[in-house]
């Protein structure tokens, strides 16, 4: 992780900007707008905005434990 500073007391408030960086055959499967709600677990599998959030969620949820 670049900036660990961002789990720091837990806090989601910590993070001001999330810049994201994809190939374009990655961004046309995963970055469509129209994923950004998914519905059925495979289209999660194929959403940019909810495996971040995933992910964010999972490293301060870990982040707790320590």
């Amino acid at each position: 992780m670049n900036n660990p500073d961002i789990l720091k007391g837990g806090n989601i408030d910590n993070i001001k900007k999330i810049r994201i960086f994809a190939y374009e055959p990655a961004f046309g499967i995963i970055g469509d707008s129209a994923k950004s709600t998914p519905k059925t677990r495979q289209s999660a599998d194929h959403s940019m905005a909810f495996i971040i959030s995933a992910t964010l969620r999972h490293a301060f949820k870990n982040h707790s434990k320590l």
